[in-house]
């Protein structure tokens, strides 16, 4: 799937570059409008519909920090978020952006951590991530939960690759982990805000 992409990204002539999966379901058209604009913000590199804000130093995500424009209840401030990670649901660059980094990394193998080590890539050239607020429908996750119920071989392949690709990109960029692009006033809300739902 990665060395796919790569090979098609490589044929178009645009400007601009947007991956976004088969199974997502665009709400309005001003969608692919807003992820330009966003990409127009100074220092913008990455632009996508979901990521995290916050990722731990073994390079896993908290969840808590997750923002996203599902139509159903979108988390994401408009106009735009910044993130440490977007989402490989939509990632969207500037072709040139994306030259500079070579693309996406094929050591990952079939698809598990393009979108991790892609936004890391984009964050050590001094660029940022930003979710924009633009509702869709991602209709995936079915299918593949009754295929690892009919076969759960391929649910113990489908962890084990998750392991590896999470192992190559802690190698690949522990010198950038942990990574909270969060304000302080960010996380301090987030710390108090359990102990404030108790009160």
């Amino acid at each position: 799937m990665i060395a796919t992409l790569n090979r098609a990204w490589r044929l178009a002539d645009t400007e601009f570059l947007c991956f976004l999966h088969n199974d997502t379901e665009m709400v309005e058209p001003a969608w692919l409008a807003r992820l330009l604009a966003a990409l127009a913000e100074p220092a913008a590199g990455l632009a996508g519909l979901e990521g995290i804000k916050r990722l731990r130093r073994n390079g896993r995500y908290v969840g808590r920090t997750i923002v996203h424009s599902f139509a159903h209840g979108p988390t994401v401030r408009a106009p735009w978020e910044e993130v440490a990670v977007v989402d490989s649901v939509c990632m969207c660059l500037p072709r040139a952006l994306m030259e500079a980094v070579g693309g996406f990394d094929e050591g990952y193998g079939f698809y598990h951590g393009l979108d991790r080590d892609l936004s890391l890539a984009v964050r050590e050239r001094g660029r940022r991530c930003l979710v924009v607020r633009a509702p869709f429908i991602h209709h995936g996750g079915g299918t593949r939960a009754r295929e690892f119920a009919a076969r759960p071989e391929r649910e113990r392949r489908d962890l084990a690759a998750r392991r590896e690709a999470l192992d190559r990109f802690r190698t690949k960029w522990g010198h950038r982990l942990p990574c909270d692009v969060r304000s302080r006033r960010e996380r301090v809300l987030a710390w108090f805000r359990p102990t404030l739902a108790l009160v």
